[in-house]
């Protein structure tokens, strides 16, 4: 369990679906051991209510994706290129 690289702080599903959150839900709080069930926030409110939630918990506009209303602009091919860079640059040191 702690072989992450970084430390999960808390986990937080926003705009579920109904499904979710009447199958899902239950299911993973029963698998779930009593600080992960704590740690886990589900968010049913409306996208247009989404952000001054999430700032409550400190997640700020920023930090989230455009498709869910942040400014965070996310570019798979842009990232994996940087990161093939990255690697190549390691493997001449």
């Amino acid at each position: 369990a702690n072989c992450w690289p970084i430390r999960k702080c808390s986990f937080h599903v926003c705009c579920p679906q109904s499904y979710t959150m009447r199958v899902v839900k239950p299911i993973l709080y029963a698998a779930a051991d009593t600080a992960s069930r704590a740690r886990t926030l589900f968010h049913a409110v409306p996208e247009s209510e989404l952000l001054p939630v999430l700032a409550d918990f400190g997640i700020q506009e920023g930090m989230l994706p455009t498709d869910m209303g942040g400014t965070l602009k996310l570019d798979q091919k842009e990232w994996i290129a940087s990161r093939r860079v990255a690697e190549l640059e390691l493997e001449e040191l």
